[in-house]
């Protein structure tokens, strides 16, 4: 039997990179699985191609609109109970680096938007689901990133919130055990539009990533699917003895900036 047959798993933010492969690979292992982000032709798109991998429409739900409105947020509760009457894995991964209307990432402007985005709605969804994650014995993967250590001086405000989220993490790790877990995923240098952009790039992964991969031990970027296979294992029973802990899948990134030429 799949590890997560008749598990019930949301994934914010999952229409397009780390999310999208996320929710690809908890199908693959039998999950039910809610599947949010904010433009609808990505995921009309993403649906298409995971029915044409066989997953059928009564496994999987759709919850559009920016995770910041608290409309979404009872939407993917109350939606995902009605359809499939439980949750069992909670993937915090919506996030943003910027308001698009406002390009100043050093801006209060953008730190308000960031707070509310990345933190506010994580921490307010938590609280939501948390109750339901307790009747099923579930666990909650925040989605941070490794610069929540290594603060990139392009993006102060969004490396503070992350640092944010592995603090609230542990914290939460301790108030909610021991019936329900909680860790945070921290990824590095990806090969996501996002990760790019992430990166002080304008969204082009080659002109970005030529700048970062001598700072990598490994000597090349990680793909989405490498982030989604640290969630969907620190989600499993495999993972029953993990929580309070933030797993960094960064090709060592992180110790080796230091280092680079």
């Amino acid at each position: 039997m799949p590890p997560f047959s008749g598990k019930t798993v949301i994934v914010t933010g999952s229409s397009s990179g780390i999310g999208r492969e996320a929710v690809r690979l908890f199908a693959r292992k039998g999950a039910n699985v809610v599947i949010h982000g904010q433009s609808e032709s990505k995921l009309k798109e993403f649906t298409a191609s995971l029915e044409k991998c066989g997953l059928t429409p009564d496994r999987y739900l759709v919850v559009q609109g920016p995770i910041q409105d608290e409309k979404t947020r009872s939407a993917l509760i109350n939606g995902t109970l009605k359809k499939f009457g439980r949750i069992d894995v909670l993937v915090n991964n919506a996030g943003a680096q910027n308001d698009p209307a406002d390009p100043d990432l050093d801006s209060v402007h953008n730190l308000e938007f960031l707070f509310n985005v990345n933190f506010k709605s994580m921490y307010d969804l938590n609280d939501k689901v948390y109750p339901h994650l307790r009747k099923t014995k579930g666990n909650i993967v925040n989605i941070s990133s490794a610069g929540s250590q290594i603060v990139p001086p392009f993006a102060i405000a969004y490396a503070s919130l992350k640092a944010a989220v592995d603090a609230y993490s542990k914290g939460l790790a301790v108030k909610y055990g021991p019936e329900v877990r909680v860790n945070s995923i921290s990824p590095g240098p990806t090969s996501t539009e996002f990760s790019s952009r992430q990166q002080g790039g304008n969204g082009n992964l080659l002109e970005t990533f030529k700048k970062i991969i001598p700072k990598l031990p490994l000597g090349r970027i990680g793909n989405p699917e490498e982030v989604a296979n640290a969630i969907v294992f620190v989600a499993g029973k495999d993972a029953k003895y993990i929580t309070g802990s933030v797993i960094v899948v960064d090709g060592g990134f992180i110790v080796g900036m230091p280092y680079a030429r």
